[in-house]
């Protein structure tokens, strides 16, 4: 069974990266101009994953996103027009195709590992620390 599988976002926004995790770091990249193309197997079900290049989103649409069983639409957590990119692919992909599909929507962010956290540890004298 061969099961076709679109992702779909702007750049750096993890597209590559899920793909890459699923299907591991070897893939055809000769498919289309404006797509990486990459299979994986499961036991008896050949994965298909589409990997969309920014490109004018009705052709993405029209193209990959019609004939795939799964949609996945990433964006960057700090990057609002990615987020607004894949709104507006989810609304030509429901309002287009009548046909049941599952879309999964992805947030991903880069600047996790150098986000800095602050955390305020606030101790006060109490009867146990004999200050009182």
């Amino acid at each position: 069974m061969m099961v076709q599988i679109t992702v779909v976002g702007k750049a750096l926004t993890g597209k590559t990266t899920l793909i890459n995790s699923i299907c591991g770091k070897t893939y055809d990249d000769t498919h289309q101009f404006f797509v990486s193309y990459r299979q994986h197997t499961i036991k008896n079900t050949t994965l298909e994953f589409f990997d969309t290049k920014e490109v004018n989103d009705s052709l993405v649409v029209d193209i990959y996103c019609k004939n795939s069983k799964f949609v996945f639409l990433t964006y960057d957590l700090n990057n609002k027009s990615s987020l607004n990119y894949i709104i507006k692919i989810y609304h030509e992909i429901i309002t287009t195709y009548s046909t049941e599909k599952l879309i999964f929507i992805l947030g991903n962010s880069y600047s996790l590992d150098e986000t800095s956290y602050d955390c305020l540890l606030y101790t006060s004298p109490s009867p146990r620390d004999g200050l009182l």
